[in-house]
């Protein structure tokens, strides 16, 4: 079983800008509300490497995972993780910077592939993490537009 969950947002700003600001792991709580913290065990997060994740999706919750990055390059940046076994629980988070068709802004999309047995189960979960990743990208465009 699979599902999945996209968003998106237009940024007054070229994609390589909203890039480094998702990229700065260490400043995510200064103005993300949906993923608290991030931390990598390879300073140019290249692919392979693992992260430290904690999010809060709302009304839900802190969640910790320990994720590996799947993609890293000036569009996307991606990394899939697991509830203890694949079969179980799997979700592979991306975020892709594309140029808006003005030329001058950024088309910001972040979504989530799931897979496994469990995902009948975490409906509820689910449009909490929908509302998470809309919170995230409001919080982003502010952030991005006022540096």
């Amino acid at each position: 079983m699979t599902g999945s969950i996209r968003t998106s947002i237009i940024i007054n700003a070229a994609p390589a800008k909203v890039r480094d600001v998702i990229l700065d792991f260490e400043k995510y709580a200064e103005w993300n509300p949906f993923i608290l913290s991030i931390s990598s065990d390879s300073a140019d997060k290249s692919v392979g490497s693992h992260l430290k994740v904690t999010v809060k999706p709302p009304n839900r919750d802190e969640v910790h995972m320990t994720p590996h990055v799947t993609d890293n390059s000036p569009e996307l940046f991606a990394w899939r993780g697991k509830f203890y076994f694949n079969f179980l629980f799997t979700g592979r988070h991306v975020f892709e910077f594309k140029q808006a068709e003005n030329g001058h802004d950024t088309e910001f999309l972040q979504w989530e592939e799931f897979s496994g047995i469990l995902l009948p189960f975490v409906g509820g979960v689910l449009r909490d993490t929908e509302a998470g990743f809309k919170a995230m990208n409001e919080a982003l465009k502010q952030r991005v537009e006022s540096l």
